[in-house]
C-alpha cells in the first residue's frame, strides 16, 4: 500500500491519547500523584514476556521450518540478524539505539515497540505537568512537537532521504530516521493533546465547542483530503522513482504524521 508506513501513527495516536486521557482521571484520584516505578514495571512485565517468546520462536523456530527455493535467504537474513546482541536490548527497548541500524535488529518490526515503551516512560511528566502547570505542558509540548519536527526536516535534507521505498533514498531514511523516537513523537503528542482535551469536554461539558452542521462537514471533508494526501502523494515519486527533491521529501515526512494523527 503506497504510504502504508504511516499506519503506525495511529497507534501511537492511539496511545497518547488513552495515555493521557486516562492518566488525568487517574492522577485526580490519586491527588496529584503517580506510582511511577509501579506504572513502568506494570508494563514492562505484561508487554516483555510476550515478546520475549515471540522472539524465540521467530528466531529459533521459524527460521528452521520453512521450506521453498527462497528459505535459505530468509533463513540466513534471521541469523545474520537475531545471532548477536540486539535481542539484549530489545529486551529493554532500547533496540532504536543499539544497535543504530534497524536492519541489525532480530525483529526489525519491533522498532514500534520501542518508542512506544519510551514514549510511556516519559508521558508521567507531561500528566504532572498538566494537572499542576497546565500552560507549562502546553508549552513543552508544542517545543517538543517542534524541535522533532525540526530535526527531521534537516535529517531528510541533510542526508537525501526520501518516501520511495525501493530506492536508495529510504534504506538511508530506515537507518537515520524512520523507527527513532524524536522523529516519531509528534503522533504520540498530538494524541496526547486530543486526550487531554477530550477529557476536558467529558468532564466539563461546558467547554465543548459548538459547531453547526457546515462546520462539521467542512472540517470532516478537510480530514479526508489530508489522509488521502498522506496516504498517496508519494505516488508521484513512484511513477518517476526518487524524482522527489530532498526539500519536498522532507516537507512531506515531517508534516504527513502529525497531520495523519491530527
Amino acid at each position: 500500500v503506497i504510504g502504508g508506513q504511516i499506519a503506525g501513527d495511529t497507534f501511537f495516536f492511539l496511545g497518547g491519547f488513552l495515555v493521557a486521557y486516562l492518566g488525568v482521571r487517574d492522577l485526580e484520584k490519586r491527588g496529584g500523584k503517580i506510582p511511577y516505578g509501579a506504572m513502568v514495571l506494570h508494563r514492562y512485565l505484561r508487554i516483555t514476556p510476550a515478546f520475549a517468546f515471540t522472539m524465540v520462536f521467530y528466531s529459533q523456530i521459524v527460521s528452521r521450518i520453512g521450506d521453498g527455493p527462497f528459505f535459505v535467504r530468509f533463513q540466513h537474513s534471521v541469523f545474520r540478524r537475531c545471532d548477536n546482541a540486539s535481542w539484549v536490548t530489545s529486551l529493554v527497548y532500547l533496540h532504536n539505539f543499539v544497535p543504530f541500524d534497524s536492519d541489525q535488529v532480530c525483529m526489525g518490526w519491533s522498532w514500534y515497540l520501542g518508542c512506544d515503551m519510551i514514549f510511556f516512560i516519559l508521558s508521567p511528566a507531561l500528566l504532572l505537568l498538566h494537572h499542576h502547570r497546565p500552560k507549562v505542558m502546553w508549552t513543552v509540548m508544542i517545543a517538543a512537537a517542534v524541535a522533532s519536527s525540526a530535526l527531521t526536516f534537516w535529517l531528510v535534507v541533510h542526508y537525501d532521504l526520501g518516501c520511495y521505498v525501493f530506492g536508495k533514498s529510504w534504506r538511508d531514511y530506515t537507518y537515520y530516521a524512520y523507527s527513532k523516537p524524536y522523529t516519531r513523537v509528534p503522533a504520540h503528542l498530538v494524541g496526547m493533546a486530543f486526550g487531554f482535551v477530550n477529557e476536558r469536554w467529558v468532564s466539563d461539558p461546558s467547554t465543548r465547542p459548538v459547531l453547526n452542521r457546515s462546520a462539521v462537514k467542512t472540517w470532516g471533508a478537510a480530514a479526508i483530503v489530508a489522509l488521502f494526501a498522506c496516504v498517496f502523494a508519494p505516488l508521484s515519486d513512484y511513477r518517476d522513482p526518487e524524482s522527489w527533491s530532498p526539500w519536498v521529501n522532507a516537507t512531506f515526512i515531517t508534516a504527513c504524521r502529525p497531520v495523519w494523527a491530527a
